[in-house]
């Protein structure tokens, strides 16, 4: 984002008090339409771990991530599923894209995040 487009946002906000968050945080647009690969590295180099297959039709299998719970979100938000197993049930759920967020079983850290897309 250029210099105008942030000092836009800061009117608008003045105005409407609240902010585009695709001008705060450009990332955003790159974790909702971007690429859908099927693997991720975990943010800091900690550790790596796959989500697959992606889309998905029945049912999602987690590796490396043994000392996760994983969370599926809705792009509204919404909580749907967690588990701490290795599969987690989506056949269920309608065609879209949604969200796992994986968060440290001991400490409740975010450890990282994917999107998935559900045919």
């Amino acid at each position: 984002m250029d210099g105008f487009e942030r000092h836009r946002n800061d009117v608008i906000y003045s105005y409407q008090h609240n902010r585009n968050p695709f001008i705060d945080h450009p990332e955003y647009a790159q974790l909702i339409w971007g690429d859908s690969t099927i693997s991720g590295v975990i943010p800091h180099g900690q550790r790596t771990f796959v989500v697959y297959p992606n889309p998905v039709v029945s049912v999602l299998h987690f590796s490396g991530s043994e000392q996760d719970i994983k969370y599926l979100y809705s792009m509204q938000g919404v909580l749907l599923k967690s588990t701490t197993s290795k599969q987690m049930m989506v056949n269920d759920l309608p065609s879209g894209l949604y969200f796992i967020v994986f968060k440290n079983k001991k400490s409740g850290n975010i450890t990282g995040h994917l999107k998935v897309v559900r045919q």
